[in-house]
């Protein structure tokens, strides 16, 4: 068995960047034109009196080398990813448990409660969907303090994300930019210390993977002639992240709508209005398959996960 790295062997092989303008420059500036040819792209900066920027790209933000995690870490949290996905499935399905601990959020938080009572008033209603798909997100940090040299990095979980999990394909063209790089430059007067090779590049199948899943779920729908929508924020800079997915689906006009996948909904800004909540339970009270459902909306919420840590939950 592979001895565990540990925190010092880590973070001594970190890859450290030149410090030197001239050497950076040619590696920002190849770095900008292949983003430019591959949709790795935000919209810029909306500016007052600068109507001309609505239209302007700028390259999305970027390390031009790849973060390094351990091995061990990184097959662990892939390996686990199966395993959230069921256990916030089976949050989900738990009326008792769900209802129970958002209840206890009192007058907190207004939001969720109401997202809440819809959930509430869409089960008493008997309102039946084809399917459930849930496209989700784990976060993690990579933990190494210095002061614990002898002790072995782990992946700890930040956050789990079952609504408008962001950046699935720009990160998946990030890792091709990452391949690139290193086959074009190997990375020749970039780094000062650090190694990186290709098999330390896996494949990003998440822009794939998530309009499969979509895809999944217009099916499940039974109508062809259906269409799947993307509910999205006003203004929204992040846009080719979407586009990516809306090209992996077919386009069509304005018909019955089997899929809405929602980028946005999490926070009160997206729902400002009665319209607006009216729209949600248009949704939610038709055929139609909401990605995520309410219940997945719900067991993702901040308080679920803070009562899920707690000694003894999870094994309920």
């Amino acid at each position: 068995m592979t001895k565990p790295q540990t925190n010092a062997e880590f973070l001594s092989a970190r890859p450290q960047y030149s410090q030197s303008s001239g050497q950076l420059r040619a590696y920002v500036d190849e770095a900008v034109d292949w983003e430019a040819t591959h949709g790795l792209l935000l919209r810029a900066p909306k500016l007052d009196g600068d109507d001309w920027l609505a239209t302007a790209l700028v390259p999305a933000p970027v390390a031009l080398a790849p973060s390094p995690i351990p091995r061990s870490e990184f097959d662990k949290v892939v390996a686990l990813q199966p395993v959230f996905n069921q256990l916030f499935d089976r949050v989900a399905r738990d009326h008792d448990f769900l209802t129970s601990t958002l209840e206890s959020l009192g007058s907190a938080d207004e939001f969720t409660l109401r997202i809440l009572a819809m959930y509430i008033q869409q089960r008493v209603l008997g309102v039946w969907k084809p399917g459930v798909v849930g496209i989700h997100r784990s976060d993690y940090l990579i933990h190494a303090p210095e002061n614990e040299p002898d002790a072995s990095p782990l992946a700890k979980q930040v956050e789990f994300n079952t609504i408008a999990s962001s950046f699935a394909s720009l990160s998946s063209i990030v890792g091709d930019f990452h391949r690139h790089m290193l086959a074009k430059t190997e990375y020749k007067d970039l780094l000062q210390a650090g190694n990186i090779t290709k098999d330390q590049l896996p494949a990003n199948e998440s822009l794939t993977s998530i309009a499969d899943g979509l895809a999944v779920g217009f099916k499940l729908y039974g109508n062809t002639s259906a269409v799947v929508v993307m509910v999205v924020q006003p203004n929204e800079r992040n846009i080719y992240d979407q586009r990516w997915v809306e090209r992996r689906l077919w386009e069509e006009g304005d018909k019955e709508v089997a899929v809405a996948y929602y980028r946005s909904g999490y926070a009160p800004t997206d729902l400002p209005s009665e319209k607006e909540w009216d729209g949600r339970w248009l949704v939610e009270s038709s055929r139609t398959i909401p990605v995520p459902s309410l219940a997945y909306h719900l067991a993702g919420c901040k308080k679920i996960q803070q009562v899920l840590a707690q000694p003894g939950v999870v094994e309920r």
